[in-house]
């Protein structure tokens, strides 16, 4: 663009740039050099600076053809930063302000994408805003600046105060190894979250129960005490995946990556204290893996840890205290997952850790 760029006066003109931005690999550094970088925060911080001085030498460009000022610029990213201890990172004093435990913060994290607009012919230092704007407000933006009645959802951002109370909604979907093809008809099932309030803290985030499926809307039922979640291609376990799952198999359902997490909709809190039993197998890459440590937290606590040498049924103990909203996430810490790929067993480049098979939740009688 620097190098090829060329000003036209006599019509409108409307441009859109599509750069790949901070997706792993992180094969670039903050002074844009190769590099052969690890999977971490540190890489990909290094990486995001990268992405920010190549738009920093695209809008140096701009001012220097006098094309700056009469534009209107929206700088976006398409999702925010999903996976853990990479992405977003609340500062420890709103932790400790707000009580956040954030059961949900993969999911927070990729519903967080960079927003940056500018108006037409709009002077002055760059300001930081936390009104509560969306993606879904760009097309009104845009209408609005320029005059044009329109009936596009949502507002001009310009319009959007900061202490505005909004809903805004997200979908979350997981990109499993099945559609890196890109040759799948739909995206992967995506479930619907209801945004109120400053979109970082979890306490502003509710799960509609909605799955949007190739097949249509599939609402969740709540769960009951007692019932058998089946994680095969016939089971039920689907509708209770919240992140870190693969495609279901014939009888299992494999976690994906480091972290799994479920999200059980209950009509009412426990009265005793729960008893969790899962049936799953390890990853053990045929020898080559001696354990896989599992540690289960209930809403961000941890209540166990499993040391899984071998296909059983593994069990823990949830108090009743831990259960106190109506949304029970259950999440799966999985230190040791590995991909086949990585231990020279197949091409299977799946990070997988357990291979879940089924699980309860049932009231442990008083003794």
């Amino acid at each position: 663009m620097i190098s090829q760029y060329n000003i036209i006066n006599n019509r409108n003109v409307f441009k859109y740039y599509h750069l790949r931005g901070t997706h792993p690999p992180f094969d670039i550094n903050e002074n844009l050099e190769h590099v052969d970088s690890k999977n971490n925060r540190q890489s990909y911080k290094q990486s995001a600076k990268g992405v920010l001085k190549i738009t920093k030498m695209f809008l140096d460009a701009l001012k220097k053809i006098g094309a700056y000022d009469n534009l209107m610029i929206f700088i976006v990213s398409d999702h925010g930063y999903p996976w853990p201890k990479m992405g977003v990172k609340i500062p420890e004093e709103l932790q400790k302000k707000y009580k956040q435990q954030n059961p949900l913060i993969d999911i927070i994290g990729s519903a967080i994408p960079i927003m940056l607009v500018k108006p037409f012919n709009s002077k002055g230092e760059m300001k930081i805003s936390d009104a509560p704007v969306s993606q879904c407000d760009i097309p009104k933006t845009v209408f609005s600046e320029l005059g044009l009645k329109n009936d596009s959802p949502g507002y001009s951002m310009f319009d959007i105060q900061e202490s505005e109370k909004r809903q805004r909604r997200f979908f979350y979907y997981h990109w499993g190894v099945e559609y890196h093809s890109f040759s799948k008809e739909f995206l992967p099932p995506m479930k619907e979250y209801i945004v109120s309030g400053f979109s970082w803290f979890d306490e502003s985030w509710e799960c509609t129960k909605h799955t949007f499926t190739s097949k249509g809307v599939i609402k969740a039922k709540s769960y009951q005490y007692g019932k058998k979640i089946s994680f095969g291609k016939k089971g039920n376990s689907f509708q209770f995946h919240a992140m870190g799952w693969s495609h279901p198999e014939k009888d299992i359902s494999w976690t994906y990556g480091k972290t799994a997490k479920l999200l059980l909709p209950i009509t009412q809190l426990p009265k005793k204290d729960l008893l969790l039993k899962v049936v799953f197998s390890p990853f053990l890459a045929k020898g080559k893996l001696k354990r896989q440590r599992v540690d289960v937290y209930i809403n961000n606590t941890l209540v166990d840890r499993w040391i899984a040498t071998a296909p059983g049924e593994y069990k823990a103990t949830i108090p009743k205290e831990y259960v106190n909203d109506d949304n029970l996430i259950i999440t799966f810490k999985l230190p040791d997952a590995a991909s086949p790929r990585e231990m020279n067993i197949s091409k299977d480049a799946r990070v997988l850790g357990i291979a879940v098979k089924s699980l309860i939740l049932l009231e442990e009688p008083i003794i």
